[in-house]
């Protein structure tokens, strides 16, 4: 399970992009490398975005074919640092909001909402997302594997609030915005799968 508290940052005034007549205000942003087996349920969670980039990092599997059968724009090639693949996925992405999503997870309806909702009103560049994880079902916070999963990501944010850094092993992350108290969310990891629901 991943509990999410959506945190607000400085504000930064930019202008939606737009694809034909409709302006694209959230970008769902996916790095994938050979996930044939986890993609589809992975981008079939993301349509309350308003476009899906997928960065395909050497992959040779069919995740390029089934990625573009449901819509979503990808990008080929090989990044050998995490940052570079990562910065060049936020770089294609053209919503002024993006959200980041592992292969390995899956965003609810629910969360989907709210995620819109907070960035409609939102007069911040980034929202932190705090971090309950499951092992199977079972939620862990103590103890053995508790120090596996991670507390908190910054997975919501306006695009150039951002910057992954270049290490070789868990890159930096570089947010050009100070964080403070937002909306809360459950954000939910079963057996490496995400659902959502708001928190009351």
């Amino acid at each position: 399970m991943v509990h999410l508290s959506l945190y607000n940052s400085t504000m930064r005034q930019t202008v939606p992009a737009t694809h034909g007549d409709t302006a694209i205000n959230l970008s769902a942003l996916v790095v994938a490398h050979n996930e044939e087996d986890r993609i589809a349920a992975c981008l079939e969670h993301l349509t309350f975005a308003d476009e899906i980039v997928v960065v395909l990092d050497r992959c040779h599997d069919r995740t390029e074919e089934i990625a573009e059968a449901m819509g979503a724009r990808t990008l080929s090639g090989a990044w050998p640092i995490e940052g570079d693949r990562r910065n060049t996925g936020i770089k294609a992405c053209r919503g002024t909001w993006i959200v980041e999503v592992d292969c390995d997870e899956q965003i609810s309806d629910t969360l989907g909402r709210e995620i819109v909702e907070t960035i409609r009103h939102s007069r911040f560049d980034w929202h932190g997302l705090r971090v309950d994880n499951y092992v199977g079902n079972r939620l862990v916070r103590h103890g053995w594997g508790g120090s596996f999963g991670t507390s908190a990501v910054s997975r919501l944010f306006r695009k150039g609030a951002k910057v992954w850094g270049r290490q070789s092993v868990h890159p930096e992350v570089i947010l050009h915005a100070r964080n403070g108290g937002g909306v809360n969310v459950w954000f939910i990891r079963s057996s490496i799968t995400l659902t959502a629901t708001s928190r009351t």
